[in-house]
């Protein structure tokens, strides 16, 4: 059996189903390059590993674990392994827990108002997808706000900077966020935030969304 559980944003938020999963298996891994999971227990996983489903094979006659923080399933990657489950007759069980996208309607912005969420990679000479800033002023030109994940590779200075050359915005349309016991945001020109951490680029605020936001920020 394949437990592929969601560990959550902070230390003590795996439930208790996820605890009771953990307890029987044999195999227990984890990943840090899509998420900064809470709980590290068992052996890390390159990238790589993940992606190849290798470590899965075992999974046939014992019980095998990867942990990921957040939600499960809030990356594609873990939904190929689920496939990769499928295409071996691998039996697995989906353990889900809170991820960012549970807590960014604190900040006051309407969930049903966010568009596509992108990633932000490290830009290096060879690799500067511009389809990343594409897809956010396609939101903004809607009235959608973007979720941006932050690459781990990414410090604060950097992603900000990344984020405002390639979109050429007001540095008020930018928010930072934060979660750590709970969330933590601000307008990203007055924030400075240690890995992990998150950028919302808003789209047009209504008239609640605009009190909301502006008395949680000033309070």
């Amino acid at each position: 059996m394949f437990y592929l559980i969601g560990t959550g944003l902070g230390e003590n938020e795996i439930t208790k189903e996820g605890e009771e999963a953990l307890n029987k298996c044999e195999e227990i891994f984890y990943e840090d390059y899509t998420s900064f999971p809470p709980l590290k227990i068992g052996k890390k996983l390159s990238r790589e590993e993940v992606e190849n489903g290798l470590f899965l094979k075992n999974a046939k006659f014992k019980n095998v674990a990867l942990l990921v923080g957040g939600d499960p399933l809030f990356s594609t990657t873990h939904i190929s392994l689920i496939l990769s489950c499928i295409d071996q007759n691998i039996q697995y069980k989906i353990i889900h827990a809170p991820s960012i996208i549970n807590v960014i309607s604190e900040t006051g912005l309407f969930i049903y108002k966010f568009g596509q969420i992108v990633s932000l990679p490290k830009f290096t000479e060879n690799y500067q997808p511009e389809s990343v800033f594409e897809k956010i002023k396609f939101n903004k030109e809607h009235g959608f706000h973007t979720l941006v994940l932050v690459d781990p590779l990414l410090d604060y200075y950097s992603a900000y900077s990344l984020l405002k050359k390639g979109l050429n915005i007001e540095e008020n349309d930018i928010l930072a966020i934060k979660y750590d016991e709970r969330l933590h945001f601000n307008y990203a020109k007055n924030s400075s935030f240690s890995f992990p951490f998150s950028f919302i680029v808003l789209g047009n605020l209504n008239a609640l969304e605009k009190e909301f936001l502006e008395k949680l920020i000033s309070h």
